[in-house]
């Protein structure tokens, strides 16, 4: 019990950054995340312009 609780105190000192990149580095799809959020920023763009 008092393992997990650790880890929580951890977690909760860390800044929020790097807490995203924790969660990215865990998410076996972050580039394909990353990929669409660029392939909707180009398009947002090209709307825009």
């Amino acid at each position: 019990m008092s393992r997990g609780r650790k880890k929580e105190e951890k977690w909760e000192n860390l800044s929020k950054e790097d807490r995203t990149k924790k969660m990215v580095s865990h998410n076996p799809d972050a580039d394909e995340i990353a990929a669409m959020r660029a392939a909707l920023d180009a398009a947002e763009k090209s709307l825009n312009s």
